[in-house]
């Protein structure tokens, strides 16, 4: 019989790579002559990085800088998954029928913990350590043929990859297992919501904000 798990909710596509830091220096700068608040600034820099390519080119070949957009090189992490704490919906069947709706409370998981420390010593010293990501609205189905038995939600484990150091709160499910096999994973479909702003670290694991960036007084 052929177990399936269909999650519907939130799905973030998460990247952490570095940026050159006189490339993020431009950015800023250029966001601070559009208007010299801290939030437009925040959200220029936020709009730049993720839609508005033509000016991410254009201000990286200042600074003798490829950009390829914000997916292109994930140095150090890249992945697509269901947040698991916020707004999801897990239902099993076997074999078509049966239909068991899950709760996170029902679920058994295995948290891997993405920490930044393992990654600062990869740093250049003109480099910034950056999480970016977007969060879409979805669905997928989980499957695993050659089950036996009465589905049991025990047996169901969910590994998760928490960068709650990267200030990502949401939990993100990068495999489902039942009896220790794997199950296989297809999108049904995703629609696209809105962007997470951009966390940014030194090589000393400080974070950053645009203040790190500017030597101008701006207005609170």
């Amino acid at each position: 019989m052929e177990l399936k798990i269909q999650l519907t909710g939130l799905i973030d596509r998460v990247v952490v790579t570095t940026l050159p830091t006189p490339y993020l220096r431009k950015i800023f700068k250029h966001c601070m002559g559009k208007n010299n608040t801290p939030y437009f600034v925040n959200n220029c820099f936020k709009g730049v990085l993720y839609f508005d390519y033509e000016t991410a080119e254009h201000l990286a070949k200042a600074t003798h800088y490829d950009w390829k957009g914000w997916e292109a090189n994930p140095k150090f992490y890249q992945h697509r998954g269901f947040c698991f704490d916020r707004n999801i919906e897990t239902v099993a069947t076997l074999n078509g029928t049966n239909k068991v709706p899950l709760t996170t409370l029902d679920l058994c998981y295995k948290v891997n913990e993405v920490g930044i420390e393992p990654m600062l010593p990869r740093l250049g010293d003109e480099e910034v350590l950056i999480l970016l990501g977007a969060v879409d609205k979805g669905a997928s189905t989980w499957t695993l043929d050659g089950i036996d038995e009465t589905f049991d939600p025990e047996k169901l484990l969910l590994n998760l990859d928490s960068l709650d150091e990267f200030r990502l709160q949401e939990r993100l499910i990068t495999g489902v297992s039942y009896e220790g096999r794997p199950l296989v994973e297809r999108i049904d479909n995703a629609v696209g919501r809105n962007m997470i702003m951009p966390a940014m670290f030194d090589k000393l694991g400080k974070e950053l904000d645009l203040y790190d960036f500017l030597t101008v007084e701006m207005p609170l």
